[in-house]
């Protein structure tokens, strides 16, 4: 069985279509839960992402998610947006899906889309509020890969669709409170390689902050795709359990980024002094983070809504912190990773504020750093960021100086 790694955007399996679409395409997807978390090279880290689910689930790749990861060569990795599939109705609101033909059923009446080919499994409805952005990690041909896939105008009603079930939800009740977005943190500035020369003339302190900065803003969601569906999915597993994994997967990729901001931090004397200094006045609003996409973490286990939205064609969901995830905000992703984005795509929200996050005993004696440190870490962040920055802008006049 051919198995493709790290594909690029050129490496995508399916061949165009008379109209010209390559995608569209049926395929089976299961999250890549060690690749999801490769960047932050962190054994515990992978530990605890390996414990999550492996569910693998049906869905439809309608086009390329532009998402700027590379390969080595500069090119690409092949980045799909999902559309994921179930067999009946939604367990939430019924009306938000489309049916896949021969299944007939909806509440509305809506017309069913038409695969070019039959599909393994009968009455099944594609989710219009649960699509979702990934980077294909492998790709797993099979022996009998599925020639099933959506033509161009079949994805567009598919689009249509949930245009419509968005417009349904705008006229219906007000959506529920939520917290006020604040303003952003100052993302220190992910330096370029012939600023590396520079960078080593930065305090160790700053240098291993500008690397937790880099490894955050680098992990992202991993899926490995099947064409071979029957063979990868025997019976299908239901999509909105892929929620929870998200949201705990979020969780991991926060948690280490306030463990790690917490062992520098802990290490340097000075810094606990100042960090004593402002822990008492200094209030903290935790910004939102990681634009993504309709699947993530705080939407509701039972239902993604876009009362859970904000401006509307970002690709990440709000995040409510769980019982196993208190999380701190990642590095801000590109503009360009976001803008690319339609209308319609995804929903934001607003970030409430978690308590800071109170480690296990067995952290404590791992890390070796005080517990009174890490309790006032969440707080420090804000400010100790601003201060980084204030710090690299006058960099450039402090080297000239000293030249």
């Amino acid at each position: 069985m051919e198995v493709r790694e790290a594909p690029t955007v050129h490496h995508w399996p399916v061949l165009a279509t008379d109209d010209g679409e390559r995608y569209g395409q049926f395929v089976v997807i299961s999250l890549d839960r060690a690749q999801s978390v490769a960047p932050l090279e962190d054994p515990l880290v992978l530990e605890d992402a390996l414990k999550l689910p492996n569910d693998r689930y049906l869905a439809i790749a309608l086009g390329t998610g532009f998402i700027n990861h590379f390969v080595d060569t500069g090119e690409f990795k092949l980045n799909c947006e999902f559309y994921l599939v179930r067999q009946g109705l939604p367990k939430g609101v019924q009306t938000e899906c489309v049916p896949i033909a021969a299944a007939s059923q909806h509440p509305t009446g809506r017309p069913a889309v038409y695969p070019t080919a039959p599909l393994p499994w009968d009455d099944l409805y594609v989710l219009t509020f649960s699509s979702f952005y990934a980077v294909v990690s492998r790709i797993h041909c099979g022996t009998n890969p599925s020639q099933a896939r959506l033509t161009k105008d079949m994805m567009l009603q598919l689009r249509n669709a949930k245009y419509e079930d968005l417009k349904a939800y705008d006229s219906g009740p007000p959506p529920r409170p939520t917290q006020p977005v604040p303003a952003p943190v100052p993302v220190v500035p992910l330096s370029p390689p012939s600023a590396q020369s520079e960078l080593s003339q930065l305090d160790p302190v700053e240098q291993s902050l500008q690397t937790i900065a880099r490894k955050a803003a680098s992990v992202e969601k991993y899926v490995e795709l099947w064409l071979d569906l029957e063979q990868a999915c025997p019976n299908l597993d239901d999509p909105e359990g892929i929620k929870p994994v998200i949201k705990k997967l979020r969780g991991i990729w926060g948690n280490w980024r306030t463990r790690s901001i917490a062992e520098v931090l802990g290490k340097n004397k000075e810094t606990d002094a100042w960090l004593q200094g402002v822990a008492d006045p200094l209030s903290v609003d935790i910004p939102p983070s990681r634009p993504e996409d309709g699947c993530e973490e705080g939407l509701e286990d039972d239902a993604v809504r876009p009362e859970d939205a904000g401006d509307g064609d970002d690709r990440e969901a709000s995040y409510a912190p769980s019982p196993e995830s208190q999380e701190v905000p990642s590095a801000t992703k590109p503009a360009s990773s976001i803008a690319a984005h339609g209308p319609g795509n995804d929903y934001p929200t607003s970030l409430e504020a978690p308590a800071p996050p109170s480690p296990t005993a067995s952290s404590v004696k791992r890390k070796g750093f005080q517990f009174d440190i890490f309790n006032r870490m969440a707080v420090a962040i804000h400010s100790l960021v601003g201060r980084i920055l204030r710090t690299l802008q006058a960099l450039p006049s402090k080297l000239m100086r000293a030249s």
